[in-house]
């Protein structure tokens, strides 16, 4: 029996059930040779069935290192690693939790460093008491540390409007609100617990008057509300999950020509965001990119308490696959002002 025909046969008893079978054939393909990339996915189904899932992954890894077209591969990883990161991010929320009420006794609620550094965080989750997986972030303030200086440069501006979309539990909204006392504040949200937690937010910060909530943000909000010139300017701080590339288009909303613009973009979701915000405003705006970096628990002296896998996990924003990066738009128009 030559190779292909021990593989179909090995196939044919792993699909009827035979593990042991398929197995030892799986096997005898790998000695005769190792760069056998079907045999390897072969061995990553077997370890799959057999609820290995770190060896199967490894195994399917190597199947496409040799055959990297392999589709039913790239499938089943696909899967692997999607459940893996699922079961992770449940052990990461039992230990965040466990670990956050100590957190928030420590800081006394305070955010610790950062742009934001002094600001009473209030409320850290609007998910059913849970403490969201960013929580501790921005308590201790290296949530996305990525952005601090723009937002620390942005604090310098006589902003008289701030446009935050995408508010969740109004970290940024009432951030931006402390930094920036000439403006005015108006954070979107779509979902509805984020936006009653905001407004009791503003109601316990006293903000109320300056931070407006409300809800799904339209074009015709940013049209009312991305005001520029005669004294006004805006800056409009987006992460909507993908929407940025329908709300941020100035030939629909012109004003947005002379806002300053910070958006996380979301690429995973549509590839062709980032070019398509690069091809609209890189005419009218001054454009720097930022990309997602690392975080090192063990600079953080606090930490040393915990075990290390909870220090990493505390770190952990969670993010999906592929890396974020985020864009400065700065307008034009004001640099020709000064």
């Amino acid at each position: 029996m030559n190779s292909d025909q021990l593989l179909q046969s090995a196939m044919a008893n792993y699909h009827a059930g035979r593990i042991e079978a398929a197995s030892s054939q799986c096997t005898e393909l790998l000695n005769a040779s190792f760069t056998n990339g079907a045999a390897w996915y072969l061995r990553g189904l077997l370890h799959h069935h057999k609820g290995n899932v770190l060896e199967a992954a490894i195994d399917l890894r190597r199947a496409l290192s040799l055959i990297p077209d392999h589709a039913d591969a790239w499938k089943l990883l696909d899967n692997i690693s999607g459940n893996a990161s699922i079961e992770l991010g449940k052990i990461g929320q039992i230990l965040v939790t466990g670990v956050h009420a100590w957190c928030d006794r420590w800081t006394d609620g305070t955010i610790q460093s950062g742009p934001f550094r002094g600001i009473e965080r209030y409320n850290n989750s609007f998910v059913e008491g849970v403490p969201s997986y960013d929580s501790i972030g921005k308590l201790f303030g290296w949530y996305e540390a990525e952005l601090h200086p723009w937002v620390e440069q942005a604090s310098h501006v006589p902003y008289t409007r701030v446009i935050n979309i995408g508010c969740a539990d109004g970290y940024y909204a009432f951030g931006l609100a402390h930094l920036i006392p000439t403006a005015q504040v108006y954070a979107f949200d779509y979902d509805e617990k984020a936006q009653v937690v905001c407004k009791q937010i503003a109601v316990r910060s006293g903000l109320s008057h300056r931070v407006h909530i409300d809800g799904l943000c339209t074009i015709e909000h940013l049209r009312q509300l991305a005001v520029s010139g005669a004294g006004e300017r805006t800056l409009i701080f987006i992460d909507c999950e993908g929407c940025e590339k329908e709300l941020l288009n100035p030939q629909i909303v012109g004003a947005l020509a002379g806002c300053d613009i910070i958006v996380e973009c979301h690429d995973f979701f549509d590839p062709q965001i980032t070019p398509t915000l690069l091809s609209r405003f890189s005419a009218s705006h001054h454009i720097d990119k930022v990309d997602q970096g690392g975080r090192n628990p063990n600079a953080f002296q606090d930490m040393r308490y915990f075990p290390e896998m909870t220090r990493w996990l505390m770190v952990c924003e969670n993010r999906p696959v592929g890396l974020i990066h985020w864009m400065r738009l700065q307008s034009l128009q004001h640099q020709q002002r000064s």
